[in-house]
């Protein structure tokens, strides 16, 4: 029994290899056209995301109940392993203090979420840069 299970009863055999040739010359074509605007676009991605750390840091806040710090929200940015900004095999993170408890509330407060951003990038300006 055939492969095509009976298809090549209403496809001939030419017709059915002119088919797939055309078919076959137009994916590699496109492929070709594609390839230079998927690299760019990996790079562009790339490049955003490095920026990114700087401009756009990803903010986790944590609420601590310590005898030293009392009460309060700390700020966390975490800078990948093996990035432009930590060339180590292990991420870092650069931690700030957001103040007590008492002052929001919660994590979801505006004010806390506007001063996290605000001192984000003030601690990745002073440590990260400060190496170069």
């Amino acid at each position: 029994m055939s492969l095509l299970f009976g298809f090549e009863t209403f496809l001939p055999n030419e017709i059915g290899e002119k088919e797939f040739a055309k078919l076959d010359f137009e994916v590699n074509k496109l492929e070709e056209m594609l390839r230079p605007l998927v690299l760019e676009l990996e790079q562009k991605k790339s490049k955003r995301d490095t920026l990114a750390l700087v401009f756009n840091p990803h903010i986790i806040i944590s609420e601590v109940n310590t005898p030293s710090m009392g009460h309060s929200y700390l700020g966390k940015i975490r800078i990948p392993a093996n990035s432009i900004y930590n060339t180590q095999d292990k991420p870092k993170f650069l931690n700030f203090s957001l103040g007590k408890v008492s002052l929001y509330t919660g994590k979801d407060d505006p004010n806390l979420l506007l001063l996290a951003k605000e001192k984000a990038k003030d601690v990745v300006r002073r440590k990260i840069f400060k190496l170069y």
